[in-house]
Formats: C-alpha cells, sequence, structure tokens
C-alpha cells in the first residue's frame, strides 16, 4: 500500500531489546538524581551503590513499559544543544547498553534520541515519553507497609 505517510516508513524504535536481557540500569538525572541499579549475586533489583533492596514489582515493570518502547512523533531537527539534560543506559545480555538520551527543547520539552534508532528524534512531551523513560529513584523504593 503506497497510501502511506512519509512517517510510516521510517523506523519508529526507541527501545528494543527482552525483559529477561536486562542487567543493569543507570539514570542521568542531572541535579544529583543520577542512580544505577542492577542484579545482585540472587538476581535480585539492587540499588547499585548502597546494596538497598528495591521493589523487584516496580523494576519490573519499569523495564516492561519500556523494552519495545516505540514512537511515531518524529521532530526533523537536532537539539539546540548536543549535551543531553538526562540519559538512561540500560545493560543488556545480547544487545550490549543501549542508550537513550533526552535534549532540552523548547517547543517539545525534550527531544529524545536512542543509540537503536541514532539518526531520528522524537518529542518528549507526545505520549508522555519523557515521564515514561526517566523516572526518579524513589520509584523503585519498596513501599512501606500501613
Amino acid at each position: 500500500n503506497f497510501n502511506k505517510a512519509a512517517n510510516d516508513w521510517r523506523k519508529n524504535s526507541i527501545c528494543d531489546f527482552t525483559t529477561a536481557d536486562v542487567q543493569g540500569l543507570g539514570f542521568a538525572m542531572g541535579a544529583g538524581g543520577d542512580f544505577k541499579i542492577s542484579k545482585d549475586s540472587t538476581q535480585q533489583w539492587v540499588m547499585m551503590e548502597t546494596e538497598q533492596a528495591l521493589d523487584q514489582a516496580e523494576v519490573s515493570s519499569f523495564i516492561s513499559s519500556i523494552y519495545a518502547l516505540k514512537s511515531s512523533n518524529f521532530v526533523d531537527r537536532k537539539p539546540a544543544s548536543m549535551s543531553p539534560a538526562m540519559q538512561l543506559s540500560i545493560q543488556t545480555g545480547t544487545k550490549g547498553i543501549v542508550i537513550v538520551k533526552a535534549f532540552p527543547d523548547a517547543e517539545h520539552g525534550f527531544l529524545i534520541q536512542s543509540s537503536q534508532n541514532p539518526e531520528s528524534y522524537f518529542s518528549g512531551n507526545q505520549e508522555a515519553l519523557t515521564d515514561k523513560l526517566f523516572v526518579q529513584a524513589e520509584k523503585f523504593f519498596a513501599k512501606e507497609e500501613e
């Protein structure tokens, strides 16, 4: 079918890996919000710096929400500044490190770029893309039972 829009022919993948393949996550959030999580010797997710146990379901849920992340909200220009405000590094067993960067942008909040699709930039405001990818460490902390 040749009645497709130009964007329909473009590679819309941001992240493409299997959830079981993920070995660690690194968040460079700026302003002291950097953190890394990884699996310990018992295959439990922990905060790397402190070995603090994390909410396993929250970590799994986050990975499940991004492992096949796509967007059709292309932005056809490079960021004004090529230094990212935030960066997510996903350590995988078979695909190496997948790096997703967020560049500040007046119109789109952030332009999102992935090492798996480096020629494309996506609008961070559309589909809450920025919020899906870049989260605070507290998201993964075990919730205290009331």
